[in-house]
């Protein structure tokens, strides 16, 4: 499965993060799963959309589902996406990229 960028998308992909625009990134996301896990899980679908609902800027999900995740556009904005999300009872953590020269 395609996860995050898809072969025929990595330039677009790669130009996207080197953009810093995190709505250029979330339009890269691709998932080949999505469509089946979704169907066969509709509680992915409702972690992603109450990801949506609290302003996330991009959502997509890893690998097969067993996880969500969303861009948002800020740190401060990830923590209140976080809380926003815990309160519908999910677990969920504000997180960020490392700096590319600690890579």
């Amino acid at each position: 499965p395609r996860v995050a960028c898809a072969p025929s998308a990595t330039d677009a992909c790669l130009a996207a993060l080197a953009s810093g625009d995190p709505g250029r990134i979330a339009a890269s996301f691709v998932n080949d799963l999505a469509a089946s896990a979704l169907r066969l899980y509709p509680a992915i679908a409702d972690a992603m959309s109450s990801l949506r609902t609290a302003g996330a800027t991009g959502v997509s999900m890893s690998g097969s589902g067993s996880s969500v995740f969303a861009l948002a556009e800020s740190a401060r904005r990830a923590r209140e996406i976080a809380a926003a999300l815990e309160r519908r009872g999910f677990s969920a953590w504000a997180v960020h990229t490392l700096p590319q020269d600690m890579l």
